[in-house]
């Protein structure tokens, strides 16, 4: 393997480039699709999804995902399963195959993934690291592109280690839910980060308030100052729930930022957003 040095590079610079080939992608007369995450792994994606989706930026980083790499990635997050007492089930473990032939991260899920790395161990970089040159390698055939985002993606790991250790406090969350019942409708309110720490800290409250009642539920995003994938996938489990038992949920009032992030991943298509909350309670009722 030759070494190269793109002392230009970092992970923030390939997210700027997923932009730009979205952006294109946006101009043609098809669009690619943004695949939901199929709730037959939904589990176990929550486990390891973040170091999914940068292992599958290395191996795509050449435009080719050979059978190998691919191998190698299902392979590391079976192990990562297993060593947090959550092992795939052999129907797990091919339903997970099968998405990672089809799997394209899309831009939310590249942000969420860099931006849940922050707070994350030294021994869980350790292996993401390792996992990442073992995916460049599994092939046989290290090519340039592969050599480049390696590189840059080991320099932003340990950017992210050392800014973890001068701040300990990293993991933590600002999130908080106000939940109250009113009219037989659960009103919800969110403020903070909706990050991975945030999910962690309100998703057991939020989904506990609305899913055992079966109550149609309208939640306030107007202090929600940041949204992820995982804060996502919160939202749209919920929304699942509820359809289950001819409830729904309706999202209003999302900054400006937070809606970037709903309109890249096509959330309106799941769970219905509105503007304020009379048109939430409208939506609820109708």
């Amino acid at each position: 393997m030759t070494r190269t040095d793109p002392s230009g590079a970092s992970l923030s610079s390939l997210v700027r480039g997923f932009v730009a080939f979205l952006e294109e992608q946006r101009k043609r007369p098809r669009p690619l699709p943004v695949r939901a995450v199929p709730d037959d792994i939904a589990r176990t994606f929550g486990i390891f999804g973040s170091h999914l989706i940068i292992l599958m930026l290395v191996a795509r980083s050449d435009n080719n995902v050979a059978p190998e790499e691919r191998e190698v990635i299902l392979r590391y997050c079976a192990d990562r399963a297993r060593e947090s007492g959550t092992p795939l089930s052999d129907a797990e473990e091919e339903a997970l195959d099968r998405y990672l032939r089809q799997f394209h991260p899309s831009l939310t899920e590249i942000i969420s993934a860099s931006d849940s790395l922050r707070g994350s161990s030294a021994a869980d970089i350790l292996k993401l690291t390792s996992a990442a040159r073992a995916v460049v390698q599994a092939d046989g055939e290290v090519r340039l592109s592969e050599a480049m985002y390696l590189g840059s993606l080991e320099r932003e790991l340990v950017a992210i280690e050392e800014a973890n250790a001068a701040n300990p406090k990293s993991g933590e969350s600002d999130m908080e839910i106000d939940c109250a019942m009113a009219d037989g409708i659960a009103r919800i309110k969110l403020k903070g980060r909706l990050d991975t720490h945030g999910v962690d800290r309100v998703e057991t409250k939020f989904t506990a308030f609305v899913v055992p009642g079966r109550h149609n539920a309208v939640v306030d995003l107007s202090e929600l100052t940041f949204v992820t994938s995982m804060g996502l996938r919160m939202f749209i489990g919920v929304a699942k729930a509820l359809k289950r038992h001819g409830a729904k949920i309706v999202l209003f009032a999302p900054q400006q930022q937070v809606n970037e992030v709903f309109t890249s991943a096509s959330l309106a298509q799941v769970v219905p957003i509105v503007g304020t909350e009379a048109e939430a309670l409208g939506a609820v009722k109708g």
